[in-house]
């Protein structure tokens, strides 16, 4: 009876590792696989990041590029509208010189 239990025993416990063994020669490679493949997508991720990092710092310099551009565009205009403003005041001067020139001639 103890050698039949024994054999039994032994028979369940073999059976238990072969069974381990084989699930473990199966398996083994699949998770691998798995793990490998979440390891490439989280370098693709990573990868991603790192892109968008990038492209947010761009993005930021060329907002400060435009606003200094915008800022020196406004100079400009203003300056443009004095210069208007001096060379209108100019002409002024100018037509009223001729006037009293062309007055100076006639008399």
């Amino acid at each position: 009876m103890k050698k039949t239990a024994f054999i039994i025993l032994a028979s369940i416990l073999t059976g238990g590792g072969l069974a381990y063994l084989i699930s473990y020669l199966i398996y083994t490679p699949v998770i691998e696989d798995y793990l490998s493949q979440i390891n490439n997508k989280n370098n693709e991720i990573y990868q991603l990041v790192q892109i968008n990092c990038n492209l947010e710092q761009a993005v930021k310099q060329k907002e400060s590029l435009v606003q200094t551009r915008e800022a020196q565009i406004g100079a400009l205009e203003a300056e443009s509208i004095n210069l208007e403003a001096q060379l209108s005041s100019l002409e002024g001067q100018y037509t009223s010189l001729e006037s009293d020139y062309k007055k100076a001639q006639e008399e």
